[in-house]
């Protein structure tokens, strides 16, 4: 009887202990099979999220952008200072910043931010996935212009057939359906030839003060996404910048962008601002018959940034 009644808690206790044993090990199972999918999807997005052209800054030579960059600074700030420019606590953010990126400890924890700019980082500059209140002006002036700039990219497709003639267009390489780009501004170089098919919409952005002009990170291009389309998710290069995108031609109810998870849709002749250092996706999920999602992108200076800080940045990240 003795040993029945010891038996029980025995048999009780061991009971228990397997129980939580085998329950630990099924954790751990499912959240390595998590893990390798969220790598899996990483691999993917990774892959469709970069272009194969040599010359992108973001995808191929941000290397050559962060390479020397603090002494490529001093000697910056030094001849500015001896032309009798800024003194040297006007740029002191940029300094910082480029010191902590030479040693940032690129963590696997770090991977799951939705803010990651894969090139450079300022600090202490506002991080908000959309910018609803700002470039007020910028905003009124494309708006405004929205029916002149449609024009001319349509008689800018007229003029040529770009089934048979794909001259000035580049091809973004997606998973699924075909993203096209018609550069005026590239990394910061105006694209001449293009510039002058549309020389209305140029003035219109020239006009900006805050148009990212002669910086790498900075561009305006015309953005067409074919049905069936998906831009899969990926971050900026930057934290520098806000991207514009002017709707020109929306298919209804079926083309939507979406940062940080959250999910919006262009709407034409409207303005839709984001920072494109937080992940984000594009997606034309309509069908033929409705035409292309056909948007004006360009980049703005973010408007925490000052002008000394934008001549400095603007010097150092150029090609």
């Amino acid at each position: 009887m003795e040993f029945e009644m010891l038996q029980h808690p025995l048999l009780l206790f061991l009971t228990i202990g397997s129980g939580i044993i085998i329950t630990m090990i099924i954790f751990c199972f499912q959240r390595k099979e998590t893990q390798t999918k969220s790598d899996n999807n990483s691999l993917y997005y990774d892959k469709f999220s970069k272009c194969t052209s040599p010359g992108c800054v973001r995808c191929n030579n941000y290397e050559l952008l962060k390479t020397d960059l603090s002494e490529r600074f001093l000697v910056y700030e030094k001849e500015i200072s001896k032309d009798g420019g800024c003194k040297g606590m006007e740029l002191k953010r940029v300094q910082t910043s480029i010191e902590n990126s030479a040693e940032v400890d690129q963590e696997p924890s770090r991977l799951t931010s939705l803010q990651k700019p894969n090139v450079f980082t300022l600090e202490g500059l506002d991080a908000s996935p959309w910018c609803d209140d700002k470039f007020l002006s910028e905003i009124s002036a494309l708006e405004g212009a929205v029916q002149i700039v449609k024009r001319e990219y349509e008689e800018m497709l007229n003029e040529q057939n770009i089934a048979e003639d794909f001259r000035g267009w580049v091809e973004n390489d997606v998973p699924d359906g075909m993203w096209s780009v018609f550069h005026l501004f590239n990394q910061g170089r105006k694209i001449e030839e293009n510039c002058a098919r549309c020389p209305k919409t140029v003035a219109i952005l020239e006009e900006m003060e805050s148009f990212m002009s002669g910086c790498v990170f900075g561009n305006a291009t015309f953005s067409v996404l074919e049905a069936g389309t998906h831009i899969t998710e990926h971050y900026g290069p930057c934290n520098l910048r806000i991207r514009c995108h002017l709707g020109l031609h929306i298919p209804r109810d079926c083309c939507t962008l979406t940062v940080a998870h959250q999910r919006r849709h262009w709407r034409e002749g409207k303005c839709l601002l984001f920072d494109d250092s937080f992940l984000h996706e594009a997606r034309h999920a309509g069908s033929q018959a409705q035409g292309p999602r056909v948007v004006l992108l360009l980049d703005f200076w973010h408007p925490d940034i000052t002008s000394t800080e934008r001549d400095a940045l603007g010097h150092l990240f150029h090609l």
